[in-house]
This record gives structure tokens, sequence and C-alpha cells, in this order.
């Protein structure tokens, strides 16, 4: 049902894309909204529905993850300043641990991550 739902392209036995012109994509439309109604039991204007708030859904993940990841990669980017900086004025290595737990609230195991991939970097 979902391939039927969300599939636009109509392929052959080989798999291959079938190029359709617009006046078949249309019949291919209403055939596909006949199958999902008779087969299925889901008309036309309760699937557009649903695909709707299904787009919707997926934008607000998507807009979510994105806050997330900037989040994140803003972390690193201080994470990395407050390590080559503590290296420039010679702290040690639990020095600087110590402060960027501080200073961005991190747990050990949180801050230990961070440290790996940037004490030893040249």
């Amino acid at each position: 049902m979902l391939d039927l739902l969300l599939t636009e392209e109509i392929k052959d036995a080989a798999g291959k894309t079938i190029q359709l012109t617009a006046e078949e994509k249309k019949e291919w439309l209403k055939k596909r909204a006949e199958i999902l109604e008779e087969e299925y039991n889901i008309s036309q204007d309760e699937t557009e529905w649903r695909l709707v708030e299904m787009c919707d859904l997926s934008d607000r993940y998507r807009a979510e993850d994105e806050v997330r990841g900037e989040a994140r990669g803003e972390a690193r980017g201080e994470a990395k300043g407050i390590i080559c900086f503590a290296k420039d004025i010679n702290y040690t290595y639990e020095e600087t641990k110590a402060r960027l737990k501080q200073r961005l609230n991190l747990n050990d195991e949180e801050a230990e991550n961070y440290m790996k991939p940037y004490w030893d970097e040249k």
C-alpha cells in the first residue's frame, strides 16, 4: 500500500522507469486513487490529508534535527577553541578537561570525547 501511495514512477518488468506523458500520469494517478479506495478503503480526500500530515511531520523533525545539529556543531567549535587555547597557554590535559567540563557543562565522558580529537592534534 505504501509503495502504491508514495511511488510517483511506474517501472516496467525489468525495473526501468517508464516515462509518462502528462495525460498518462493523470490517468495513472486516477487509477492509483481507485485502487487505494477499492483495496484499502482509503478515499482520495483522506489520502491527501494523510500525505499533508506526513509532510508536516517530516518538516518538523527536519527542523528539530537542524537545531540539534547546529547546537552540536557550536559545542564542538567552542570545545576546540578552549582546548587549543589551553594548549597554547600550557594547561595540562586534566586542567583543560576540567575547564571544558565547567564551560560547556559536560560530564567526564563527554569532556573526554571532546578532548580526544583535539588534544594530540598538530
